[in-house]
């Protein structure tokens, strides 16, 4: 997606060096120092490191901005020597994020945010969460059928919501599917049982899906 790979860029230019890292601290000057926060990269083999790195920047949205206008502003057009000549501002002009991209990027983060309340909840505790997995799966559904209709909702109003959401939506799906697949035949009686022996469950899961564990964010 376009605005993860520029939220992605902006984050290693922060990073880049001692320098804009601290001028992007500066940026926070209104809050007290140890409330001053970096920005978070997303790593391929980290679960989860992309919603944290797309909620980190929606949280320092105002500071990244102006630390991005005051970049610009500290280059100027390329010249071709001085301390400056590696750097042009159009550079850093290209990273900045329109208003409709903040938002897409936000829609992003509630579609990951989802999915990583789902992990916590599996993984916050070392006791056996097989009769979790069912709800889980379920509850994914929905909630992407539910971005789905919200997306469809506003597109009559707002032709530039990006389709790769979407898309994104239904590549989680088929995901979903080829694991939900496991639950089904012979092996889904040991998630169907785990479930009906779970005394907070018991056949109320059956009765009532959308009464499942997790929390609705």
């Amino acid at each position: 997606m376009l605005t993860q790979r520029q939220l992605r860029a902006i984050c290693i230019a922060i990073d880049a060096s001692p320098q804009r890292y601290e001028r992007f601290l500066a940026t926070q000057h209104n809050l007290p120092v140890y409330k001053r926060k970096s920005v978070i990269r997303d790593v391929k083999t980290r679960w989860n490191s992309t919603y944290d790195m797309c909620e980190r920047a929606i949280q320092l949205q105002a500071y990244i901005d102006e630390w991005l206008v005051k970049e610009i502003a500290l280059r100027g057009p390329r010249s071709g020597n001085g301390e400056n000549a590696d750097v042009d501002s159009n550079d850093f002009k290209q990273l900045r994020l329109s208003a409709t991209e903040w938002s897409h990027l936000r829609v992003v983060a509630k579609m990951l945010r989802r999915f990583k309340h789902a992990t916590n909840q599996l993984s916050e505790t070392s006791k056996p969460q097989i009769r979790f997995i069912w709800m889980m799966y379920n509850s994914l559904f929905d909630f992407l059928d539910q971005m789905t209709e919200e997306l469809d909702d506003h597109h009559d109003q707002d032709q530039e919501w990006p389709e790769v959401v979407r898309e994104a939506a239904e590549k989680g799906r088929e995901k979903l599917r080829k694991y939900y697949s496991k639950t089904d035949e012979e092996r889904g009686y040991l998630f169907n049982c785990a479930t009906i022996l779970d005394p907070t469950q018991k056949l109320t899961a059956y009765e009532e899906v959308s009464s499942q564990i997790f929390i609705t964010l």
